[in-house]
């Protein structure tokens, strides 16, 4: 994933995203996406460090309320993969609809979120770590095949 790849796919869509910090790992940045100056989510974007790490993209503290923006965030990030093996976390704590249907069995790519990122060819699995939340909250993981 090259992140200008992932800025120009958030601009088509009318998102903004503004550097906040580089983090703690060499590679990794954060970054708040916003419309109109309104507050979409936070994006963590790692490179990857060829031909160890591959890049991945975590979508996080999403404002839900702003939904088509939101989706329009999660179809950037996962439009932006362009290796095999690269990730896109999308951070599904506060969708009840989400969460409930997870609870019951239903597939993560059956769900409204997983289709999002299905339909870009991507591989979704459920990822959530209930032991302290060292990981964040829940999430759905699409992986580029």
């Amino acid at each position: 994933m090259r992140a200008e790849r992932l800025f120009e796919e958030l601009r088509r869509r009318g998102l903004e995203a503004r550097l906040l910090r580089r983090g703690p790992i060499r590679g990794v940045e954060d970054y708040e996406v916003l419309r109109g100056g309104r507050h979409v989510a936070y994006l963590r974007l790692f490179r990857g460090r060829p031909p160890f790490y591959r890049a991945w993209v975590e979508v996080y503290g999403v404002e839900w309320s702003m939904r088509r923006e939101a989706e329009a965030l999660v179809e950037a990030a996962a439009a932006a993969l362009e290796e095999r093996g690269e990730r896109v976390f999308v951070e599904y704590a506060g969708l009840g609809d989400v969460d409930r249907l997870l609870a019951q069995g239903v597939e993560p790519g059956e769900t409204w979120l997983g289709r999002l990122l299905a339909r870009r060819g991507l591989r979704v699995r459920d990822m959530y770590y209930p032991e302290g939340f060292m990981e964040g909250g829940p999430k759905l993981v699409g992986e580029l095949l």
